[in-house]
């Protein structure tokens, strides 16, 4: 269940049951080739890092619709990932027409990726947070490294500009709810076995 944060968390744990569905596949990615104009009006979609991605959809009904989907990997004793193992959490209709009317207002669909800005910074620890984005028949992607880290970042360049930009666009998720109490709950529940997520490897006896 949804940490909530802030006032509107009475209200809505009041009115909303999510359901958290624990399966064994492959991860739906953003595919620009099975995207409906027809059918969606707008997607939007933030993948922080490799195991979490939150999903938004609104249809061409105004009907909106949206997922957290939290993962790690089961591995062999020698640590190779074997299976992908799924958690998702249905997020309240309500919420997700709030969070996508507080993307769109805080400029989602203008966030530039960094490596069309100059001074683009990659790491091979940190997490790098994707935000995707389907409206207007224009797909747009644009991702950023240790997003919240302002040691990387000079102020007064372009991108320490869209690394703004895109914290704000985040920032509506935290009120919303506690991402990492999701999936450290996801990991506590998981059963007996050795498993992997980020640079992380965990056994459960």
């Amino acid at each position: 269940m949804l940490k909530y944060i802030g006032m509107k968390k009475n209200t809505l744990l009041l009115v909303t049951i999510l359901i958290s569905l624990h399966c064994f596949s492959q991860e739906k990615n953003f595919n620009p080739e099975e995207l409906d104009s027809l059918n969606h009006k707008r997607i939007y979609q933030i993948k922080i890092g490799e195991t979490k991605v939150i999903e938004l959809t609104e249809n061409q009904s105004s009907e909106y619709n949206g997922t957290l989907t939290n993962k790690v990997w089961k591995t062999n004793r020698k640590g190779v990932r074997k299976k992908q193992i799924l958690n998702t959490i249905k997020i309240p209709d309500l919420m997700v027409k709030r969070l996508m009317n507080n993307f769109k207002k805080d400029g989602i669909t203008e966030l530039k990726d960094c490596t069309k800005v100059g001074d683009c910074i990659r790491g091979a620890d940190g997490t790098t947070i994707i935000f995707n984005s389907f409206e207007n028949r224009l797909i747009k992607q644009a991702s950023f490294w240790s997003l919240f880290s302002d040691s990387y970042y000079k102020k007064e360049n372009e991108l320490y500009q869209q690394v703004l930009k895109a914290r704000k666009v985040y920032s509506h998720i935290k009120e919303e709810f506690d991402l990492q109490k999701l999936y450290n709950d996801f990991v506590k529940r998981l059963p007996r076995g050795t498993y992997s997520y980020g640079m992380i490897r965990l056994t459960k006896r």
